[in-house]
């Protein structure tokens, strides 16, 4: 909440998410996987879980990014579209 001014940061209420587990994040990536057609293999499917750390937004997006830019996600390709 860097950007927003202190008058409306005082009638906010801030949400702090603990990460989520890699057992809470898999069924939902698969669900995603399988609706898109997305062609994941394992190792990339690991190293997606690792590098979004508990976050679902981010595995999402580095998952479409991953996806958008060369089609097979691979573990190679995770790696570089994450840095």
């Amino acid at each position: 909440m860097g950007k927003i001014i202190p008058a409306i940061q005082s009638r906010c209420t801030r949400f702090r998410f603990a990460p989520l587990s890699r057992d809470q994040m898999m069924p939902r990536i698969e669900h995603v996987v399988n609706e898109e057609g997305i062609n994941i293999d394992k190792p990339g499917m690991e190293l997606l879980l690792k590098m979004a750390e508990g976050d679902m937004r981010r595995s999402l997006n580095i998952l479409q990014a991953s996806h958008m830019a060369f089609g097979h996600v691979t573990e190679e390709i995770v790696y570089k579209v994450n840095f």
